[in-house]
């Protein structure tokens, strides 16, 4: 093996241009193979910062063949997902990856670990059995097809970016949804550290009503952390909320719009399909405490 082979498992806090390359062929193959959707944002690990070790590769005579992502966001608790090439497959490699990767998270503090997989792989569910991690919630992923759109709007209705001056608002509305005060400024706090992910926020006669998140990657804008105040609920507000972001999206030339929400939030379920979304993957959560 010459000096400049890659062979084993890697471990790496940053990638470079060529290892990212690598993964992306993988998750093409991966994909493509198990017709599957792998929730792997290349442009997040474009952002890596390099202060933890989040990245896990594993290769066979310099060919990448193995790789599990861990995500940036969040101290106690991460979020993984990964693949193997299927060749490759039942020789221990993602096993590896995995243990690697709890070592890691072991040594960083961190308490649990949620494994993401999609429901239509077959190979994900039989290692989640193997390492007999506990299910605790799913999530439909859900694509913009035809925007529908009422061009209906309450005239005191606005919404705009957020900024530092609408923290504890965020923070109001986010403690409705949630219950808890403490948890809502930590989660406002990890907001505002997510330079690349525009905060909105939606007043009705000035008053705080609603927010979400933008998250430009790979192409596509994904929503996220949609809340509605809880007392604002069913009065149509969320869906002015959303055909905003959509009209500012399109204007920006961005047709591939995406959201995820829990499977049995039917009513936000409901809200997305009359807009023009439609399901096109289901993932699971599956938790393991370290």
């Amino acid at each position: 093996m010459s000096t400049s082979e890659k062979q084993g498992l890697l471990k790496k806090s940053t990638l470079t241009g060529e290892e990212i390359d690598e993964i992306s062929r993988l998750i093409t193959v991966c994909d493509g193979q198990d017709n599957l959707d792998l929730p792997i944002s290349l442009d997040s690990l474009r952002r890596r910062s390099g202060n933890e070790i989040d990245d896990f590769l594993y290769y066979e005579h310099s060919e990448l063949v193995g790789y599990l992502y861990v995500d940036g966001w969040g101290k106690e608790e991460k979020e993984m997902t990964g693949m193997v090439s299927p060749e490759f497959r039942r020789r221990g490699i993602f096993r590896q990856l995995f243990e690697a990767a709890r070592g890691e998270c072991k040594a960083r503090g961190v308490e649990k670990m949620f494994l993401i997989c999609e429901q239509s792989s077959e190979s994900g569910h039989a290692f989640i059995r193997a390492v007999r991690a506990r299910h605790d919630f799913s999530e439909h992923k859900m694509a913009l097809q035809t925007f529908v759109e009422r061009q209906r709007s309450d005239p005191q209705f606005q919404m705009r970016p957020a900024t530092l001056r609408d923290k504890e608002a965020l923070i109001s509305i986010i403690a409705t949804d949630i219950g808890d005060e403490k948890d809502a400024r930590q989660f406002v706090e990890k907001i505002f550290a997510l330079n690349n992910q525009p905060q909105y926020i939606a007043t009705l006669a000035e008053q705080p009503l609603g927010t979400l998140r933008l998250d430009y990657h790979d192409g596509e804008v994904g929503i996220y952390g949609f809340v509605v105040r809880t007392r604002d609920r069913g009065r149509g507000y969320g869906r002015q909320m959303l055909e905003y972001i959509i009209r500012q999206l399109h204007g920006e030339g961005i047709k591939a719009i995406t959201l995820e929400v829990a499977v049995e939030n039917k009513s936000a379920i409901g809200l997305y399909s009359s807009c023009g979304f439609q399901v096109v993957t289901t993932y699971d959560y599956f938790v393991q405490d370290i």
